[in-house]
């Protein structure tokens, strides 16, 4: 590697991790006033809430990097023209991309590496996060989520299984009851298309209540709705809702394969599928779109108006991320659109300016 790429890395990854620790630094911080009142409250040992904020740090980094990696672009290059340095380089005959590769090279790895700490190790601490929450801070519990699968205790004699929850909706999908009794393992059990909360009482759609009796014999009584007490209020069925931002990759491939084998609507979790694979590259995507922004602006306005730039072309890409997800979920576009479409879109436009920026300095 030339000295002249030694360097600029080097500077990188100085400005790279004073970026990211600094945003750590106030995410964290934010995240912890918001909780630790109400942390206190409840009386949960230093053990668990210690235990929580640390398992909530890998989502945060995966959340930062983005920004991170675009600031440190920005700035590095910046920092590169005031002290005069780019151009003696220039001189050289290395071009805007020689100079800009070891920047690109990193934002590469981490794009690389995200992949797949997106889709296995931030699910997983969000998940343990969420239950360290629930059952030993808020001493809540109740919920137990077994792959694709949702059981509920509802009391000492009832537990409720779903195949999907939409809090959105207010509705389960694939629901069984079973009653358990002191002669016989279940008394009763209700099949049901549907759960759903309307007003301030649960429905049941389109079932059949099954009575088991002591004889032997099994009684269906068919129903098109019914109205049943579960002693739970919408809050906390809520709570057991399958979250895809805590499910890894391979988790949530076979949560929607089982979705469409049981012929329930499984766009929401594709869309957030091709959203968790996507993601990750935003941080290569960034880099490439620094890039002329850094080149094109830094004699115009210098550094502080090359970064406001990088912080409206940040919230753009968020804006249109924002809307080309809601479409997916919507089935306006299709979910490899809605996942992938914002990143392709911005990878054209930093390719787009990238050769425009070369053809000018050629």
């Amino acid at each position: 590697m030339p000295l002249f790429s030694r360097y600029i890395l080097g500077e990188y990854l100085k400005h790279l991790g004073m970026f990211l620790a600094l945003f750590l630094l106030i995410f964290f911080t934010i995240h912890f006033m918001e909780k630790i009142r109400l942390f206190s409250q409840a009386g949960a040992p230093f053990f668990w809430i210690a235990q929580y904020f640390l398992l909530k740090i890998p989502w945060m980094i995966s959340d930062l990097i983005p920004i991170s990696v675009l600031l440190a672009t920005l700035v590095t290059l910046g920092t590169l023209s005031k002290n005069n340095e780019v151009v003696p380089i220039m001189n050289a005959g290395v071009g805007i991309l020689g100079l800009a590769a070891p920047l690109l090279v990193v934002g590469g790895l981490v794009s690389l590496l995200f992949f797949f700490f997106n889709g296995s190790m931030v699910p997983s601490t969000l998940k343990r996060a969420r239950m360290i929450q629930q059952d030993q801070i808020e001493r809540k519990g109740g919920a137990t989520l077994v792959q694709n699968k949702i059981w509920f205790r509802l009391n000492g004699k009832t537990l409720l299984y779903t195949q999907l929850v939409n809090s959105e909706e207010n509705t389960m999908y694939g629901v069984h009851l079973y009653y358990l009794g002191e002669t016989l393992p279940i008394t009763q059990e209700i099949e049901a298309e549907m759960l759903r909360y309307e007003g301030e009482t649960w429905v049941l759609h389109r079932g059949t209540r099954l009575q088991y009796q002591p004889d032997g014999t099994l009684l269906r009584l068919p129903f098109v709705r019914e109205t049943i007490s579960i002693g739970k209020t919408l809050s906390d069925i809520q709570q057991i809702a399958v979250e895809p931002k805590e499910m890894t990759t391979a988790g949530l491939l076979a949560y929607i394969n089982q979705l469409k084998r049981d012929g329930l609507n499984a766009v929401p979790y594709q869309v957030a599928l091709e959203g968790k694979r996507a993601f990750p590259f935003s941080s290569v995507i960034l880099v490439l779109l620094g890039i002329p922004l850094s080149f094109s602006y830094l004699r115009k306005g210098g550094m502080t108006k090359s970064v406001i730039l990088g912080m409206g072309m940040i919230l753009l890409y968020w804006l249109v991320l924002s809307v080309a997800t809601s479409l997916g979920r919507l089935e306006v576009v299709s979910p490899w659109v809605a996942g992938w479409g914002p990143h392709v879109l911005f990878l054209l436009l930093g390719v787009g300016l990238l050769a425009n920026l070369h053809r000018v300095r050629a």
